[in-house]
């Protein structure tokens, strides 16, 4: 993982958090050289969500909803999961 500072106040949150975790810092072009090439892909429902927010479709009344709707795993693939979880933990 990657952590960058960029401002006073983060500064002042870093100090106060780092001595519950193990950092090494290392200089902006270095870090940045093995983070790019990991770029999470865009989800497949992402121009859908946000053409219904600029159709006004999408408020904050109701954007948990459609983020649940628009993030969920289908039946099937959860019922997947969950059996290779299971399936895991016994041989484990």
């Amino acid at each position: 993982s990657l952590l960058n500072v960029n401002s006073n106040k983060g500064f002042k949150i870093f100090d106060e958090i780092n001595v519950k975790m193990k950092y090494i810092e290392v200089n902006y072009d270095l870090s940045c050289s093995f983070n790019h090439y990991n770029n999470v892909q865009t989800h497949k429902n992402r121009n859908k969500f946000f053409k219904k927010i600029c159709d006004g479709k999408i408020n904050e009344n109701n954007v948990i909803i459609y983020m649940n709707k628009y993030t969920k795993k289908r039946l099937h693939n959860r019922i997947l999961s969950k059996g290779k979880r299971i399936i895991r933990g016994l041989f484990t």
